[in-house]
């Protein structure tokens, strides 16, 4: 099994095996109508060759894919470094206070991406 790169509430890791048992490796196009961590896509059989499609409207889901696609290394490095109390709290109010601003430029540019915000989010 794959792990998410990230925990997510209402994530299907756990149902993702049981899940493509009953669609099997030749359903040609996969839709994850909420994709989150993407957990049962990213455990698809090998031999699985169809289209996936992800999709969420959750600005800081869509970032954190299109940043990891785009600029992985520089997600990691803001993802790694460790958090203190101040750190957390100011992170987290800049997160919230700039959700619909991040996910109105996601919509806008399909390759807008913020890495350090997919950092500081995952």
């Amino acid at each position: 099994m794959i792990r998410a790169p990230f925990p997510y509430f209402g994530g299907k890791a756990l149902a993702a095996d049981l899940i493509w048992s009953r669609l099997g490796a030749d359903v040609g196009t996969y839709i994850e109508p909420f994709a989150g961590s993407c957990a049962v896509a990213l455990n698809r059989p090998k031999e699985f060759d169809g289209w996936i499609t992800l999709n969420d409207i959750d600005g800081f889901i869509t970032n954190f894919w299109r940043s990891m696609s785009a600029k992985p290394d520089e997600v990691a490095e803001h993802a790694c470094h460790p958090v203190n109390e101040c750190d957390l709290h100011a992170r987290h109010l800049w997160l919230v206070n700039n959700r619909e601003r991040l996910t109105a430029r996601l919509m806008a540019d399909p390759d807008y991406c913020e890495p350090k915000t997919a950092g500081w989010w995952a």
